[in-house]
């Protein structure tokens, strides 16, 4: 059992691999026992204090990579006799924890056939971050779109616009290309020959784009062709990369929140045109109970403080589930307790900032009930003002 190994055993054993690295990186399997030993972050401050090693854990991998923190040879006789020296640990990023499907997207993606795909997931679960995260690996460009923010059709296909010409000072009529070409053009020379990577549109909240604005989709969506088209308002026919493909986004399954709890964890009450929807893969996203308990362990190096968290965490959403509560609380509400927790140093006050004042009155009383169970403080009492000096508007 990994708890059975001492400090001092995990030190030893991860010295010997670093010494047979010789002064590279080396790497033990995650669920291996000294993997699960190194995997608790006393243990890892230990060797860090201790033995100037640096432990990452990749959870996608299933891996922890060690690495000396001076990048010097730690077998050496000579760094053994040294005083050791604390290096600082970046709190402020945390290593991202792909979803355990991401091999079928990039494989998918290595396919010559337009896949288009349709992340489905609650507020706040990473769609935003996977898709941008995707294009890196890919060495794509992503391009974003956000139906929220009532594009106009110019502006995603294209339009008429007024540029001063810098020599004349003369304004000019000229036609724009909207995001979406320019999504459809990426890596494509004048004479639209193939010359570089292809883009990755992303589309979040497509369902909030208003159909006479986004009537092209389902034509893209919907060509078999390698290389899309469509003809724009002035004439033009526009034919894309062979490798450019669309991500829509939304909330559900493109039918509209179904039930309480989906109000509760979704922007979208519309419902996608039903041809759409025919023609996509749909990729189901979740709030990732691994990565959230990573970004926890990685940004306070505390198991205690992440178990407290994690323990809130699963109150809360049974709640919404109930449909108790409204207010999300999702993977991004985890990175802000973590991040406020760095500023403030106590949990209860990183909880105040990072949830309670966002929260509607009376979910404030059912937060504190269950933070008040957890970790027998009064959040509302100790850090809300009572005292009537100030008046809320």
């Amino acid at each position: 059992m990994a708890n059975q190994i001492s400090d001092a055993e995990v030190a030893k054993q991860c010295r010997a691999l670093l010494e047979k690295a010789k002064g590279g990186a080396a790497t033990v399997p995650l669920n291996s026992p000294i993997g699960q030993a190194i995997n608790k972050a006393k243990v890892r401050g230990h060797l860090v204090t201790n033995e100037n090693i640096v432990a990452t854990i990749d959870i996608p991998g299933n891996v922890i990579t060690l690495i000396h923190a001076d990048d010097a040879d730690a077998g050496s006789k000579a760094k053994k006799t040294q005083p050791k020296s604390t290096p600082k640990v970046d709190r402020h990023r945390h290593t991202y924890c792909p979803p355990r499907f991401y091999k079928d997207i990039i494989d998918m993606y290595n396919l010559p056939e337009p896949i288009d795909l349709l992340f489905v997931g609650p507020t706040g679960c990473g769609k935003t971050t996977f898709a941008k995260w995707l294009g890196d690996q890919l060495g794509r460009p992503v391009y974003l779109i956000r139906g929220s923010e009532e594009l106009t059709k110019d502006e995603l296909w294209g339009g008429k616009t007024v540029e001063i010409d810098e020599a004349s000072q003369q304004n000019h009529i000229v036609y724009k290309d909207g995001v979406v070409v320019r999504a459809m053009l990426e890596g494509l020379d004048e004479n639209g020959e193939e010359v570089g990577p292809p883009a990755i549109l992303f589309v979040d909240e497509f369902a909030a784009i208003r159909s006479e604005v986004g009537l092209h989709f389902n034509h893209l969506a919907g060509c078999d062709d390698v290389r899309r088209t469509i003809t724009l308002d002035d004439g033009r026919t526009i034919t894309s990369h062979s490798g450019f493909r669309i991500i829509f986004a939304g909330n559900t399954k493109g039918r509209g929140a179904a039930d309480l709890a989906q109000m509760a964890y979704t922007a979208q009450s519309q419902a996608l045109d039903i041809s759409t929807l025919d023609r996509l893969i749909v990729v189901e996203f979740g709030y990732d109970k691994r990565a959230e308990k990573a970004i926890m362990q990685q940004k306070t190096g505390d198991d205690r403080i992440t178990e407290k968290v994690l323990q809130i965490r699963d109150q809360i959403r049974s709640h919404i589930k109930q449909g108790a509560l409204s207010t999300p609380f999702s993977t991004r509400t985890i990175v802000n307790i973590a991040r406020q927790y760095l500023a403030v140093n106590k949990l209860e006050k990183a909880l105040y900032y990072a949830c309670m004042t966002r929260l509607l009155p009376e979910e404030k009383v059912k937060y504190n009930e269950v933070c008040h169970t957890i970790l027998a403080v009064d959040i509302l009492k100790k850090f809300e003002d009572s005292s009537g000096d100030y008046d809320y508007m």
